[in-house]
């Protein structure tokens, strides 16, 4: 009885120092600047946060530069030209 409380304690004594140290990993921000937040896009209700440096620089987060806009036009011709799908419930 004792050995299994032992071990119970000793596993959940190496999942909280696992937790803690997976918690307060360095970021990799540069030091030299400040966060600006931007209003959200058209169609969006998300802001964005963007990295401005003390020179003027801005870097957003990884990724933003895979994001693609289009406008009602564009959505509307891919909607008419997509014969083989079709909306739910035809």
């Amino acid at each position: 009885m004792k050995i299994r409380q032992l071990a119970r304690t000793t596993a959940m004594a190496l999942l909280c120092q696992l937790a803690a140290s997976c918690a307060t990993q360095p970021k990799n921000t540069p030091t030299n600047g400040h966060w600006v937040t931007l209003a959200p896009e058209t169609g969006s209700m998300i802001p964005r946060k963007v990295w401005v440096d003390d020179s003027g620089n801005v870097s957003g987060p990884s990724g933003v530069g895979n994001v693609q806009t289009g406008s009602a036009a564009t959505v509307e011709r891919m909607q008419k030209t997509s014969g083989s799908v079709r909306p739910p419930g035809s």
